[in-house]
């Protein structure tokens, strides 16, 4: 059987998608070394997701992290804080 692989679709209409999918793919699906069970794995994707929007700062918000951003812009609608480990 022969398995026929279609080139990715260009990145034009949906750039900011792609490339999303590509820092999670280079910062979680790459290193993840965990358990493959359904429970380990969404787990460890809400940490990456709770480090990503209150620890890891984005060059797109001025160095902000995203829970920051939404704090300074909207805070009415801005997450309690998370205590991070590296705090």
């Amino acid at each position: 059987m022969r398995l026929f692989v279609l080139p990715p679709p260009p990145p034009k209409p949906n750039g900011h998608v792609h490339r999303a999918q590509r820092t999670h793919t280079v910062e979680f699906h790459d290193r993840y070394m965990g358990d493959l069970e359904l429970n380990s794995l969404n787990r460890a994707m809400r940490q990456r997701g709770r480090v990503c929007n209150h620890v890891r700062p984005h060059y797109s918000l001025d160095l902000q992290t995203p829970a920051e951003h939404l704090a300074r812009q909207h805070p009415a609608m801005a997450p309690p804080p998370y205590s991070s480990h590296m705090s």
